[in-house]
């Protein structure tokens, strides 16, 4: 059977643990069998005392009433009672003891009732003498009852105890052959531990122990390069990691070789000397790009005598150096060719020491260089270019969190007035003490990000250069450095100054005429003024007569009424009662009720015309208005009808403003009161106050309070912020002034109010407010 190691291994563990396993379950069977056995004899012992208790109790009881009544003396009775006292609880104990034993059971009820028996004729014998009857009590001791009902009960406790004995005896013996039993599985137990053992001992050693030796010489023939016996056989894991190391042998020969490729033709030069310099080994690219085949080299020339001449020495410092500190690195040196052409090499040597400590032999890379100075001398010739343009050019390099002058051109000299040779190494800061630190910040950044930053235009001056405009390019270069590009501009901003001059020039003629136009409207504000005193003026005048005219109409009311009251008397004659009741029904009383709304109406257009002209009048207290404040105590005030109308009032985000929060607070109620009076009853009411973000005026905030009701008519649109305009007259009440008071209170904040609507789906007012003092005024 073929099986590998892991289910050997498991053969190995499951079957002692198999053998094991049966073997528990069959000792805690046993001994369960044993325990159970014992405890039933101990049992049946502890029944028995019990059964010898009653027994001496009952006794004890019979001798205390016997001496009671033959010695009249009450210890007697004392032991008598304390038989008497104890025998039910040893009789119940009885009882519980055994009651997994039905036949026992009813054994022992017939000894209850025995000692019963005998207790009761006791008890009645005590009676006797307690009483003063004591030859009576001597006398039924006598008669041998007692003696009878006491064999009685020696009889029944016999045949119980009998019984008890027989279990007794038949339940040790049980235990008894419960021990030899487990004893003997036990030692049986042991017997086959030790043979599965030994057979599981034969098994593994050769199943696995003898496969792993063979496995074990195998691997130290390998390690000695010797020939490796045939396979092993089988397909367990031992046989595959035999055959695995017989690939890896196959895979190391195959790994030497590519090692040794690419030592060979690696795109660098390797070389290793010996310590008098000889060359001990030497790979095929340093070969070919020196020109000898690897017989002319290695063991026969010095590495030095491949040294250009003006090298040589020291290249031989520098091998001396390596052999006593181990290292030499980026060391530069021309080579010879074979054919006494030269090129430059990058050296990196490390030295390879015995046990001991001492140079073996180094183990050098070279690196042709020809390219990178050949990119050298390019960046030479573009330093000279830099060198020669007509701009300034520095620049500086990140140096942790300095940044310093690095390099620069002959302009930039010029320019600055700063000598390079001076500057070079140096913070930016001590070579330009002046410079803003907003803009070595922002250079930093260039030298640190990566990325080009356009600084433009600003002035620069100090004791080396006067002051003049620079336009200013910063961008990165390699090695956290950043190039700054500067030229002079200050023609070009002269220029800029004198366009300035005329466009100033200009935007004075503008501000004259601005001063003229503003002239025109102070007139016209004056004449609004003007009116607005005309109307309060108009208004008070007309409130006085108003108020006698209510008063003298209700003064005919009351005469109407006191005529009806007189005429309503029956001493009235008939006739003169039905032309008084004629007149009082006819267009006396219309006339009256026609009198009193007239002029509640005109009292209303009154009191509209002085709101209108307290709006255009009142002192404002200018300050900053937290809106949603605002917009809170308006909705608290109106909840009862937006309840009564079942609106839902959404409230957006309501930055604060500047202005007066009294008449703020008027423009808001009046355009929520409008949204709430002219919603649309045919569906749910919905009112929505926000800000509009961004501003849509510089300086100024725009909010809005839109509604889903009823809208405007678009003629109606024009009109509805003029006075005594209302958009649908036969709903709500008012004179229409509500937003002709909005209109002049954004004016007055020099702001403005607006409308979007659509009729039958709803309107946005829109009043734009100031945001600071100078956009609102003072």
């Amino acid at each position: 059977m073929n099986l590998t190691v892991f289910q050997k291994g498991w053969v190995l563990v499951i079957v002692p643990l198999l053998f094991q396993t049966a073997f528990v379950l069959v000792v805690v069977r046993f001994q369960r069998e044993y325990v159970a056995a014992e405890q039933l004899a101990i049992h049946t012992k502890d029944v028995i005392v019990q059964t010898h208790e009653i027994d001496s109790h009952v006794s004890a009881a019979a001798a205390g009433i016997r001496g009671y009544v033959i010695a009249r003396d009450p210890a007697f009775d004392t032991s008598f009672r304390d038989a008497r006292r104890d025998l039910p609880g040893h009789l119940d104990d009885l009882d519980e003891m055994i009651g997994d034993n039905p036949a026992q059971g009813i054994r022992a009820k017939a000894v209850r009732t025995a000692v019963d028996a005998v207790l009761i004729w006791q008890q009645e014998v005590e009676r006797l003498v307690q009483n003063g009857a004591a030859d009576e009590a001597a006398a039924r001791i006598r008669s041998g009852t007692g003696q009878e009902l006491i064999a009685e009960f020696r009889r029944e406790i016999g045949t119980f105890l009998a019984e008890e004995e027989r279990l007794d005896r038949e339940r040790r013996a049980v235990t008894v052959q419960s021990r030899n039993r487990l004893n003997t599985l036990f030692a049986g137990g042991g017997v086959a531990a030790v043979a599965c053992t030994l057979v599981l001992a034969y098994a593994f050693r050769r199943g696995i122990a003898s496969r792993f030796a063979t496995l074990e010489a195998n691997t130290r023939r390998l390690a000695a390069g010797e020939a490796l016996p045939p396979p092993l056989v089988g397909t367990d894991e031992i046989a595959g990691l035999d055959r695995a190391f017989r690939a890896m042998a196959a895979e190391l020969t195959r790994t030497s070789d590519t090692v040794r490729d690419l030592y060979d033709n690696a795109p660098c030069g390797y070389h290793s000397v010996n310590p008098d310099g000889s060359i001990v080994a030497m790979n095929r690219t340093e070969l070919g790009w020196l020109g000898y085949a690897a017989g002319e080299v290695i063991g026969r020339l010095r590495f030095a005598e491949m040294v250009h001449p003006n090298s040589r020495n020291m290249y031989l410092t520098i091998f001396d150096r390596l052999k006593e500190q181990g290292t030499a690195s980026d060391i530069e040196f021309d080579l010879l060719r074979k054919d006494g052409t030269t090129f430059p090499v990058l050296v990196n040597s490390i030295a390879v020491r015995d046990a001991d400590g001492r140079y073996v032999r180094s183990r050098t890379t070279l690196t042709d260089i020809s390219e990178r100075k050949r990119t050298e001398a390019a960046m030479r010739l573009f330093a000279d270019v830099a060198q020669s343009i007509p701009i300034g050019l520095l620049i500086y390099q990140l140096d942790g969190m300095v940044l310093r002058v690095r390099s620069g051109n002959r302009d930039a000299a010029r320019l600055l007035g700063v000598p390079l040779d001076d500057a070079i190494g140096r913070p930016v800061v001590e070579v330009f003490p002046e410079i803003p630190e907003d803009q070595l910040r922002r250079y930093t950044a260039v030298a640190a990000s990566g990325v080009a930053d356009d600084l433009g235009e600003f002035r620069y001056g100090d004791a080396r250069v006067a002051e003049r405009w620079w336009q200013v390019l910063a961008f990165p270069l390699a090695d956290r450095s950043v190039g700054v590009s500067f030229q002079d501009v200050s023609d070009r901003k002269r220029a800029d100054a004198e366009i300035r001059r005329l466009n100033a020039e200009l935007e004075d003629r503008v501000r004259a005429r601005t001063a003229e136009l503003e002239a025109v409207n102070r007139d016209l504000a004056q004449k609004n003024t003007e009116n607005e005193m005309f109307v309060y003026s108009v208004s008070h005048d007309l409130r006085s007569p108003l108020v006698n005219l209510q008063g003298f109409s209700k003064e005919l009311e009351k005469g109407a009424q006191k005529l009806a009251a007189v005429l309503a008397d029956g001493t009235v004659p008939s006739d003169v009662r039905n032309r008084g009741r004629a007149l009082l029904n006819g267009n006396m009383t219309q006339s009256i009720g026609f009198i009193q709304t007239a002029v509640m109406r005109l009292s209303g257009i009154i009191d509209a015309l002085l709101r209108l002209s307290r709006a255009g009048r009142i002192e404002y207290r200018r300050e900053s208005v937290d809106m949603g404040r605002v917009v809170a105590q308006v909705l608290g005030a109106a909840h009862g009808t937006i309840t009564e109308r079942r609106a839902a009032v959404r409230v957006g985000e309501l930055p604060p403003v500047w202005g007066d929060r009294t008449a703020i607070e008027q423009v808001f109620g009046n355009l929520i009161g409008n949204a709430l009076t002219y919603l649309d009853p045919g569906r749910p009411g919905v009112i929505e106050v926000g800000c509009l973000l961004p501003p849509a005026m510089e300086g100024f905030r725009t909010y809005f309070v839109r509604d889903n009701g009823l809208g405007i008519a678009e003629g109606h649109r024009s009109k509805i912020f003029q006075a005594f305009q209302r958009s649908h007259p036969g709903i709500g009440s008012g004179e229409g002034l509500g937003l002709a008071i909005v209109s002049r209170v954004a004016e007055r904040h020099r702001g403005r109010v607006w409308v979007e609507s659509h009729p039958g789906a709803g309107s946005t007012f829109f009043v734009a407010l100031p945001i600071t003092p100078e956009a609102g005024g003072r």
